[in-house]
């Protein structure tokens, strides 16, 4: 026999169902995505998020992947856009991929491929060991002494090695220490999670500089003492940048675990403060490497 209890029950189950299929159905009809990678983003936004209050209708993350200290939570204040890929299979995964944030300090990345690329074919051996030790730097503390020293070469030179850089990895929305991206965004470099992601890969697998240089590149970028982002979660080498500045946390890089090499870049915006983005960018880095890794069909 059925108690009213349970009848209630069951109507509140109902409900819910059809509010869920109401929701899912509205925004596909005004989401410019595809359902399938609209359910998917979504799904990667909630699993790296969690609220304990409520039950959460995305699947539950790994325990391995995360400790109770980190679990995340359920809406991120704020704004995120990322983009990651198996550079094995070529599957990809973006939401908000081309919205432009300011770099921070990934714009360390671009200067250092600029004064590798443009700069250090024509050094002397002494402004050679000066390059590579600023880059060094610039890579594993994320030295901001070094940066302004690069720039400041660069900028003396007439050939403008970092608007040369960003045409040559066909970068459309990049600009790194522009004059006009400070007017038109209040920061002289900007870029998309989508590009820098692009950049990164670059890096990694030896397309723009000579393998030496690259190889330089990704030992400083595994050794960074910067560790509470993309590879706090994660398994094997971490090869990676960070970036903060006001309200922004970033990280862009590939985890190689030996089996599978995945590209994520991720970008965020939140007047929460560090602390809480840390904590969605670790999330969701593990997020995404274990459904890239796990090759599961995506956009």
């Amino acid at each position: 026999m059925i108690t009213k209890i349970e009848m209630k029950r069951k109507r509140l189950l109902l409900l819910s169902m059809a509010f869920v299929f109401y929701i899912a159905a509205s925004t596909a009809l005004s989401n410019p995505l595809s359902p399938a990678m609209k359910n998917q983003t979504n799904d990667y936004i909630q699993a790296s998020l969690h609220q304990p209050e409520a039950p959460t209708l995305s699947k539950p993350f790994p325990e391995s992947q995360y400790t109770p200290q980190s679990t995340p939570a359920s809406d991120f204040d704020g704004t995120v856009g990322f983009f990651a890929k198996n550079l094995k299979t070529g599957q990809t995964i973006g939401y908000n991929q081309t919205l432009i944030f300011p770099t921070a300090s990934t714009s360390k990345l671009a200067v250092a491929l600029a004064t590798y690329k443009y700069l250090y074919p024509y050094a002397d051996a002494a402004a050679k060991n000066r390059y590579d030790e600023a880059i060094d730097r610039m890579m594993r503390i994320s030295d901001n002494e070094s940066f302004y020293e690069l720039l400041d070469e660069i900028d003396a030179r007439s050939c403008q090695p970092l608007s040369r850089l960003v045409t040559d990895l066909g970068l459309m929305q990049t600009k790194i220490h522009n004059s006009e991206s400070f007017q038109q965004y209040q920061y002289s470099s900007v870029t998309t999670p989508y590009e820098m992601a692009a950049l990164f890969e670059r890096i990694y697998r030896d397309t723009f500089l000579d393998r030496e240089k690259s190889e330089t590149l990704k030992i400083a970028l595994a050794n960074t003492i910067f560790n509470d982002e993309l590879p706090r979660f994660l398994p094997g080498t971490v090869m990676h940048k960070i970036g903060e500045l006001d309200d922004i946390l970033c990280d862009v890089g590939v985890v190689d675990d030996g089996e599978s090499q995945i590209l994520i870049s991720i970008y965020t915006r939140t007047d929460q403060g560090s602390d809480y983005a840390s904590d969605f960018i670790a999330s969701l880095a593990a997020r995404l490497y274990n459904d890239l890794r796990s090759g599961k069909p995506c956009c």
